[in-house]
C-alpha cells in the first residue's frame, strides 16, 4: 500500500492477481458528540478519479454533519445510553424517567436493542410498530415517540444518514370514547356514602375522609398522601400544597417538590370539610397512639398514612376505590377522575375556568379547559346544585346545621 503524492488519504495497492486498485483512508476529525475519531475508509476503486471524489465527498458530508462512517456499528442500545445519560440529567422528574424506562426497556430495546442501528430499516421499524399497535392500542403512540427521539439522536451522532422510523406509517388509534371519567354531584355522594357502608371497621372512616379530600379540593393523588397537618390551616380553611408523592429511578415512592412551580398553592376548602377532617384528625392520634406511635412529629405527620406510618401505596387507593365500587355496585372512575369531577363541579357552579385553573395548580388554563372540565350539565345536576345551595343558606339561618357535602 503507497500513499499517491499530492493525494492525501488516496493510496494505489496491488491485488493478488496483479491488478492496480486505489483506496481510500483519510482522517476527517472528531465526531462532536461522541469524541470518537471518524475516518474515511473505502477501497477497491478501479479509477483514481473515483477515489478522489468518494474521499472529497466524505469531507463534504462530514463538514455538513451527514457523514455516516460506516466502520463501527452501533447497537441501538447504545445509541440509546447515550441519549439516556443526557436526559437523565436534563431536570426531568424522577417518576418520569422511571416510566420512560419502563417503556424504552419493555418494548423498545426488548425487540430492537441488539439490532445494529446503521442495519435496522423502514421495513423492521414498520413491523415493529404495526406489532406494538396490536398489544397496546391505546398507548402505542406514547413508545413510538421514544423510538422516534432514539433513532433522531443516531441521525444527530452521524451514524446513520436517515432516521426509519420517518418511513413508517402509523395505524390508526381506536375511536376515543367520550371522556366521562367523572362523577356527577349525585354520584359522588353515593361514593361516598358507600365508602362508610361498603369498607368495614375504621379503615372505613379513613377511606371515606380519604376521598372526600380528594374530591372537594381537586388535588393529585400523590399532592393529597404527601400532605401533612402542618399543611393544614383549620383557621383559614384552607390546605398548603407544597409537595407530591413520586416514583423514583428505582421504582420506590418518595416525597418530593411539586409537578411545577404554579402546583405549589393554597386551595381554599369549606368549612363543613374542614369539621370532618377535625374529627378525622382527633381520630387518628387515637389510632397511631394503639398501634404504639407515641413519639411522632405531630405537625410533619401525615393527614393519611399506612398501616406502618407510612405514605399510602397509590396501589391502595386504586384498591379502596374498587372494592367501593364492586360492592356498592357503582360506575367506577380513575383516581384521577376525582380531581375531574372537581374541576367540572366548579365550572357547573359558575367559576371562571382561570380561577380553576389555579385551585387546581395548572400551568396552563387550555390543559384545565381542554382536558379538565367537562361541560355537560344534566338538568338532574342543575336541580341538585340549586337545592344544594337553598340548603346551605336554610340550614345557617337556623340551626346551624351542615349538610353532608359542600362542593365550593
Amino acid at each position: 500500500m503507497k500513499e499517491i503524492k499530492g493525494t492525501d488519504g488516496i493510496y494505489d495497492y496491488e491485488t493478488k492477481s496483479g491488478k492496480k486498485k486505489f483506496g481510500v483512508d483519510y482522517y476527517l476529525g472528531k465526531n462532536k458528540f461522541t469524541g470518537n475519531s471518524v475516518k474515511a475508509r473505502k477501497k477497491g476503486f478501479t479509477d483514481f478519479r473515483d477515489a478522489l471524489k468518494f474521499r472529497d465527498d466524505a469531507i463534504s458530508d462530514f463538514k455538513d454533519g451527514v457523514y455516516n462512517a460506516t466502520a463501527k456499528k452501533h447497537k441501538l442500545k447504545q445509541v440509546y445510553s447515550i441519549w439516556w445519560a443526557t436526559y437523565s440529567k436534563s431536570g426531568v422528574s424522577s417518576s418520569t424517567l422511571y416510566n420512560v424506562s419502563l417503556l424504552v426497556n419493555n418494548h423498545i430495546l426488548k425487540e430492537l436493542g441488539n439490532m445494529y442501528v446503521e442495519d435496522i430499516t423502514g421495513f423492521d421499524c414498520q413491523n415493529f410498530v404495526n406489532r406494538l399497535s396490536k398489544a397496546m392500542p391505546k398507548s402505542f403512540n406514547n413508545v413510538i415517540v421514544y423510538a422516534k427521539i432514539i433513532f433522531d439522536k443516531a441521525v444527530k451522532y452521524n451514524y446513520i444518514a436517515k432516521s426509519p422510523m420517518d418511513f413508517i406509517d402509523k395505524p390508526r388509534k381506536p375511536r376515543k370514547e367520550e371522556n366521562n371519567n367523572c362523577y356527577s354531584i349525585d354520584e359522588y355522594l353515593t361514593f361516598l356514602d358507600a365508602c362508610q357502608k361498603h369498607i368495614r371497621g375504621k379503615r372505613g372512616q379513613k377511606v371515606y375522609y380519604f376521598f372526600l379530600l380528594l374530591g372537594n379540593t381537586g388535588v393529585r393523588s400523590g399532592e393529597l398522601r404527601a400532605l401533612t397537618w402542618a399543611d393544614v390551616d383549620f383557621e383559614n380553611n384552607a390546605i398548603h400544597v407544597n409537595k407530591t408523592v413520586k416514583t423514583n429511578t428505582d421504582g420506590k415512592q418518595v416525597v418530593g417538590i411539586t409537578k411545577t412551580p404554579k402546583s405549589t398553592r393554597y386551595v381554599p376548602v369549606e368549612p363543613d370539610v374542614m369539621e370532618k377532617l377535625k374529627k378525622w384528625k382527633i381520630e387518628q392520634s387515637e389510632r397511631l397512639f394503639k398501634a404504639g406511635f407515641k413519639d411522632y412529629d405531630k405537625l410533619k405527620q401525615l393527614v393519611f398514612s399506612d398501616t406502618r406510618n407510612h405514605v399510602i401505596n397509590l396501589a391502595t387507593i386504586r384498591l379502596w376505590n374498587k372494592q367501593v365500587c364492586e360492592d356498592a355496585g357503582l360506575r367506577r372512575i380513575k383516581i384521577h377522575g376525582f380531581r375531574h369531577t372537581f374541576a367540572t363541579m366548579c365550572s357547573n357552579a359558575g367559576l371562571k375556568p382561570e380561577t380553576i385553573s389555579i385551585l387546581l395548580g395548572h400551568s396552563s388554563i387550555k390543559t384545565t379547559v381542554d382536558v379538565y372540565v367537562h361541560p355537560k350539565i344534566t338538568e338532574k345536576d342543575k336541580q341538585l346544585m340549586s337545592a344544594y345551595y337553598v340548603a346551605n343558606k336554610q340550614e345557617r339561618a337556623t340551626n346551624g346545621a351542615t349538610p353532608y357535602l359542600r362542593v365550593l
